[in-house]
């Protein structure tokens, strides 16, 4: 089983903030688009494998607030979607 978690934000300029902060702070952490399930129109969203609550504290230092927080787990047949928090 694949677990990944993906932070939502109110602009694109926003996502390729947290993910820069992100990396900088060693966490793997990648621009994608949002996918279907979370929104019907255009986006960005940010990708992270890797400890959720060590990325909620470096985008908290940076003054980044994630529009949603998403954990993903995909098996071989189906993904779910847990929403973790959202504003």
């Amino acid at each position: 089983m694949l677990e990944y978690f993906l932070f939502t934000f109110d602009s694109s300029n926003k996502s390729i903030k947290a993910e820069r902060v992100l990396r900088k702070n060693k966490l793997a952490a990648r621009v994608i688009p949002v996918p279907e399930e979370l929104s019907k129109g255009c986006g960005f969203a940010v990708r992270l494998d890797g400890n959720l609550e060590e990325a909620k504290i470096f985008l908290s230092e940076k003054g980044i607030c994630p529009k949603g927080i998403y954990r993903f787990l995909e098996e071989i047949s189906a993904r779910k979607i847990i929403r973790i928090d959202e504003k």
